[in-house]
């Protein structure tokens, strides 16, 4: 794994928008920040979720974004300038990539540990956040999730602070493969068993591979 560090630091309170003729409130509009936040076990201090049903809580309290993936979103969508932050992630990372973070993994940033749970699945407010009716659809094929984490140790980080990997199961699978398994369906039929045994995954989670596997079985028969 490469050298890997925050780039933007990113907090956001509830704003309303109009979507469709639709009044939406959402925090996905976020703001860089050039200070120290305290990190606590629901998230950072002074980052608000508006939708808590579907957003934050214990297994999603931060959410990263690769900044590397900000190049090919310019490309997909024919955009030469993207803001920062565009996805609602609190941070915008350098170096920390789906396909090489194990769910479960656990990296020091400052003094702050964070748990890496699992990938993030979109809903609308990505399509206003981008002002693009397709945002969600592209956003799931691209397959690049991003990254939500649990608060293993509260803490305090600051912007361009070092990331450190401090813990890895190897038997664990990439937040990558997470991703990729549920939303293709398909796939070798011993990784989808691993997927559904991680002991660091939510149940919700677990569950899905488990119907997954219960959906092929019965297609085979």
């Amino acid at each position: 794994m490469m050298f890997m560090k925050i780039k933007y630091l990113n907090i956001g309170q509830p704003e309303e928008h109009f979507w469709n003729g639709e009044k939406v409130v959402t925090s996905i509009f976020k703001k860089s920040i050039d200070r120290p936040v305290k990190v606590n076990q629901l998230g950072i201090v002074g980052d608000t979720q508006s939708d808590k049903e579907h957003h934050g809580g214990m297994f999603k309290a931060v959410y990263a974004y690769p900044f590397e993936h900000y190049e090919i979103w310019k490309e997909k969508l024919s955009q030469t300038i993207f803001d920062i932050p565009s996805f609602g992630e609190n941070l915008t990372t350098i170096g920390m990539f789906e396909k090489e973070v194990l769910v479960g993994d656990e990296f020091k940033i400052g003094s702050v540990i964070l748990k890496a749970t699992e990938p993030r699945l979109p809903c609308r407010r990505l399509n206003i956040r981008l002002n693009n009716r397709d945002a969600v659809k592209i956003f799931s094929d691209l397959r690049l999730p991003g990254i939500y984490f649990s608060v293993v140790q509260e803490g305090t980080i600051l912007p361009e602070d070092d990331i450190e990997l401090v813990f890895r199961d190897e038997n664990s699978i990439s937040i990558y493969d997470i991703n990729n398994l549920f939303l293709s369906r398909t796939g070798d039929k011993s990784l989808i068993e691993q997927a559904s045994k991680i002991p660091y995954l939510r149940e919700k989670w677990k569950q899905r591979f488990e119907d997954i596997l219960k959906t092929q079985s019965n297609l085979n028969e």
